[in-house]
């Protein structure tokens, strides 16, 4: 593959260009080919622009930090039993890891004290979500 360097200017911001990117992975009017390449060129742009995305931060821990924190908002969960519900739905394999729930657990108050470096490659969990993830919750 022909792989030769070439200036692109880019005359927009990097948030722009996110929203851009959403945009285009919503839009169902194109191909999934179209979206697939069009959403790939965005990527590799705005992961040259500053700040540059950390690609040590592990996103699905973080994902399931959120999807708990909307299961203690919106159900008024234990945040314990909420981050064991998001893990079940999320990562089901892993859900008798203690070290990996202890992660998560860790996460989780992380996420809830304002720390959350995945957050601008993560979508808020839809409701649908949420209610896939309460069903895992214990009923009262």
């Amino acid at each position: 593959m022909n792989q030769e360097r070439f200036a692109l200017r880019v005359n927009v911001t990097r948030s722009q260009l996110i929203e851009i990117e959403n945009e285009l992975a919503a839009n169902a009017s194109l191909s999934l080919l179209a979206k697939s390449v069009a959403c790939s060129m965005l990527a590799q742009v705005i992961d040259q622009l500053p700040p540059r995305r950390d690609t040590r931060v592990n996103i699905g821990i973080w994902q399931i930090a959120m999807l708990a924190a909307a299961l203690v908002d919106v159900h008024q969960a234990d945040p314990e039993v909420a981050v064991l519900a998001a893990i079940q739905t999320l990562a089901p394999e892993r859900e008798n890891d203690a070290k990996f729930r202890e992660f998560a657990n860790r996460n989780y108050r992380h996420l809830r004290n304002g720390k959350n470096p995945a957050r601008s490659r993560l979508l808020d969990p839809g409701p649908d979500l949420v209610q896939m993830a309460a069903e895992h919750l214990p009923k009262r």
